[in-house]
């Protein structure tokens, strides 16, 4: 195992609440090709060095040039419309001429919850840190993982084909920008949701100006396994590639 940074371009915006991580995704990688959590769950084990009980994958950081920066933008969903529901004759006037509706109101009434604008982030490319071992990191992630964020499946954070690559590294920023690769003022702060004490070990001299809120460490998060109270990186961290 080996100190890597793995990068992949983004052609679409990513939409996401928190930072999508680099376990969680190479966990629904091998989910996909093993179907079975347990399985899924133990060969993601193998594949990372471990520390307390934190596999050594950082969150998403977006991969920037100095003319091509992060641009915060929106990305449009629809929510699925029911035809018996939504577009109802009794809630849509239809034109009584021609048959067919007039328009859609998008302002409010029936289908205004339908309809979302969605902060999103677009930059050049998407890259994660990580510590295990890379080339089947990037196999998987190649055969398996064509885009990520929220609304994935909905062309949010689409990625070029084949697009993963990763490069090995001397030093490890899987858990904690060492060296300020994501900027000087983030020397020392927390790459990847860490436990409060396991931040206060690794960076004692960053200890206290960190972001904290609960999360879960390992994959699948949603489900909340082994949850504690950690300190978090950036909403949005960026690097110069």
């Amino acid at each position: 195992m080996t100190p890597f940074i793995l990068k992949a371009r983004l052609i679409t915006p990513c939409v996401y609440n928190r930072p999508v991580r680099l376990p969680g995704l190479v966990y629904h990688a091998l989910l996909a090709h093993h179907c079975d959590e347990g399985k899924a769950t133990s060969e993601l084990k193998k594949l990372f060095k471990e520390t307390d009980g934190v596999l050594h994958g950082s969150s998403l950081i977006f991969g920037i040039k100095p003319d091509a920066p992060v641009i915060p933008c929106y990305h449009p969903t629809i929510g699925a419309m029911k035809n018996e529901i939504d577009f109802s004759k009794h809630l849509i006037s239809p034109n009584g001429r021609g048959g067919k509706y007039t328009n859609v109101v998008l302002v409010g009434g029936a289908t205004g919850t339908r309809l979302a604008k969605n902060n999103a982030y677009h930059a050049p490319f998407i890259t994660f840190f990580g510590y295990g071992d890379a080339e089947k990191i990037v196999s998987l992630l190649n055969h398996y993982v064509s885009s990520v964020g929220i609304y994935a499946n909905r062309g949010a954070g689409t990625l070029d084909v084949d697009g993963w690559s990763a490069q090995k590294i001397q030093e490890d920023h899987s858990l904690i920008d060492v060296s300020g690769r994501t900027g000087e003022m983030n020397k020392g702060m927390p790459l990847a949701p860490l436990p409060d004490g396991l931040f206060k070990h690794l960076s004692p001299e960053k200890y206290g100006e960190h972001d904290v809120e609960q999360s879960s460490l390992v994959p699948p998060y949603h489900k909340g396994a082994n949850a504690c109270l950690c300190a978090v990186p950036e909403k949005v961290s960026r690097q110069l590639v």
